[in-house]
């Protein structure tokens, strides 16, 4: 058996996006996770699929860890002693009040090989987010950070009236629930009453929250905005600066948690946007797609390469794709479209032909079946022969307006949509109210989401729809569409949410 190893990896202080390369890379090959509460999902989702995760984190609750520290060494000795590669995934940096030096240490001394992958510390991770440099040469040259949980298992006390003189900065992590003592402590140790000072709760993420007020106020500030662990405290002349330099908070959709529908492959666009934005997304697919009768499209894509078809007619970038799969797959390739006519529903199916290298020849200035049903029926159409891939759930509302007017067209059915498996955890939270808008892309998208939880479960949600077929199928499911996207792109969608006016939980 190979000798396993342990990487004590810092996963940043809450965006995913925030963990370094090298510690995506340690996810992604691990055998085993041992992780904080507060990992993100999207970091836990990173893992390979067979590897095990392991929750050691502490509860709000009680603040007693699930594991105690010296069962989280036993357990990272004995699987790496069995040879796999464990990762122990720690919010922030792991040398950074992370316990990091405990476990390594604990490590060492039972022979176990480990490394440590450091990551983005809240001690700079929280003031950047709220517009706060940590030194400015203004204001501050030196910055001091400090544990919130003075003397906590026996640990050495800290000196406040030390650290009060010194100067600079004050970054305190893990603040929230001493508060009060740490102001008072600062003040008697000699810091003027009104130095400015800020509390940031969750930083980094879309559920930040920041209060800013004098050193004296801020206990009472920080209480009545309800902020709650983790919360870092900042203390110093440079938080001036954060009421003029804030930029997360100041995004469209902050605050907004944002379910997205879409299926695995294509998830990730939607949810770029919106993180860019501001929201959180919270990624179940609803539909997942399967490849639909080899025969039919054997034919099809043999009647393309024998010049059969004056046009190709693309209502989606899955039929672009997947279209493109099939014919690589029988070693053909985009020399088969020679002298066809393309034509895509809308820009972003329009784009998917450019990436495999084609041209459309016709794309309706709206982005529906029907508009790019009357933009074809703009000429005469009779005697043509068109093929239509596309899903074998497709609406026959483009392929009957066609041969109305003397089309030929074989409607290939290339895929089908089914419902995809539900992810327990978002349907749990989406029940307990914690996502606030529910994104649809597709009438397959409704239909496959009623499926996974029930109509009950969307009531108090915030529907936002791509466009009038999208937005039917979701009256038709009892659901109030709150939103509609005035450009039937991803782009679009988001637009419409930010329609929806500004809502986070208070």
């Amino acid at each position: 058996m190979s000798a396993g190893r342990v990487s004590l990896v810092g996963a940043g202080p809450g965006d995913p996006a925030l963990i370094t390369v090298a510690g995506r890379l340690a996810l992604r090959e691990a055998d085993v996770i041992v992780h904080d509460r507060l990992i993100p999902q999207a970091l836990l989702a990173e893992a390979r699929e067979g590897a095990m995760l392991i929750d050691v984190g502490k509860r709000p609750a009680d603040g007693d860890p699930n594991a105690a520290q010296a069962e989280i060494h036993a357990l990272l000795i004995e699987r790496a002693r069995r040879g796999e590669r464990v990762v122990r995934l720690k919010g922030g940096d792991p040398f950074v009040f992370g316990r990091g030096g405990e476990e390594a240490d604990a490590l060492r001394d039972a022979g176990v090989a480990f490394d440590v992958i450091p990551g983005v510390s809240s001690a700079t991770a929280a003031p950047a987010f709220v517009g706060v440099p940590v030194t400015d040469r203004r204001y501050a040259s030196s910055f001091t950070v400090v544990t919130g949980r003075e003397a906590e298992n026996d640990a050495p006390p800290l000196n406040w009236e030390a650290i009060a003189q010194t100067g600079g900065t004050i970054v305190v992590l893990m603040g929230r629930r001493a508060l009060p003592e740490i102001s008072r402590r600062l003040i008697a140790a000699g810091l003027p009453t009104d130095t400015p000072a800020a509390a940031v709760e969750r930083a980094s993420t879309a559920q930040q929250r920041s209060v800013f007020a004098a050193l004296e106020g801020l206990p009472a500030a920080a209480e009545r905005a309800g902020l709650r662990a983790p919360t870092t405290l900042l203390i110093g002349a440079t938080v001036e600066l954060g009421e003029r330099l804030a930029w997360l908070e100041q995004r469209p959709l902050h605050g907004r948690r944002v379910l997205v529908t879409r299926p695995a492959h294509q998830a990730e666009d939607l949810a770029a946007l919106l993180r860019a934005q501001g929201a959180e997304p919270v990624v179940m697919p609803a539909i997942e797609l399967i490849d639909a009768d080899r025969a039919g499209i054997e034919a099809a894509i043999a009647r393309l390469c024998e010049a059969e078809y004056d046009d190709v007619v693309f209502t989606s970038v899955n039929g672009v794709e997947r279209f493109a799969r099939q014919l690589r797959a029988r070693g053909r390739d985009v020399r088969c479209f020679g002298g066809v006519r393309l034509a895509a529903i809308g820009p972003a199916t329009a784009g998917a032909l450019e990436r495999i290298g084609l041209i459309a020849d016709v794309v309706p200035d709206s982005y529906t079946s029907a508009a790019l049903l009357e933009t074809l029926r703009a000429e005469s159409l009779r005697g043509r022969r068109i093929l239509l891939p596309r899903s074998a759930q497709g609406a026959p509302g483009l392929s009957d307006g066609l041969r109305e007017v003397g089309a030929r067209v074989d409607d290939l059915a290339l895929y089908e949509v089914r419902a995809a498996p539900a992810d327990r955890a978002v349907v749990q939270r989406l029940r307990d109210g914690e996502i606030d808008t529910a994104t649809f892309t597709a009438p397959s998208t409704v239909r496959g989401l009623i499926g996974q939880v029930g109509a009950e479960a969307l009531r108090g949600v915030t529907i936002i729809s791509i466009g009038p077929a999208t937005s039917a199928a979701a009256a038709s499911a009892g659901l109030a569409v709150h939103a509609e996207a005035a450009v039937h792109t991803m782009q679009g969608l988001v637009e419409a949410i930010a329609e929806t006016g500004h809502r986070q939980d208070d």
